[in-house]
């Protein structure tokens, strides 16, 4: 027996390899159809998930619409802004008030920190006098 170079054998299994596969040729009618039924099948596959995804999310909305809806039955009505207002306006005035004081007292505090510099020889002759 003859050793069969590695080219020739990867040739003979390149042909028997092509030999293989199918024995019926397609006509472009039949691939044509095999195409439709299998794009009809992925379609309604793809539409059946979508219908079921939209189904979900509605569902998810009327949820929270209700929960939205028990939140807004369970809120008190809003206290008299008006007289809060008038509580603020007056703690306002308060403060206003004690600010002045406290600005007050810190100058007549002050009033005795003032030193005036009086020249020693004008402070000599003033005591001479």
């Amino acid at each position: 027996m003859a050793q069969k170079s590695s080219k020739s054998r990867r040739a003979e299994s390149a042909s028997t390899e092509l030999e293989v596969g199918v024995a019926d040729t397609l006509s472009a009618v039949d691939v044509e159809a095999i195409v439709e039924k299998a794009v009809k099948a992925a379609v309604k596959v793809v539409t059946e998930e979508l219908r079921k995804k939209m189904q979900d999310m509605n569902d998810y909305i009327k949820h929270l619409e209700e929960r939205v809806h028990a939140l807004e039955s369970d809120v008190s009505p809003s206290p008299d802004v008006s007289d809060l207002t008038q509580k603020i306006d007056a703690v306002a005035r308060q403060n206003r008030r004690f600010a002045i004081a406290a600005n007050k007292a810190e100058q007549y505090g002050r009033r005795s920190n003032i030193r005036i510099k009086v020249q020693l020889e004008r402070m000599n002759t003033v005591v001479r006098l």
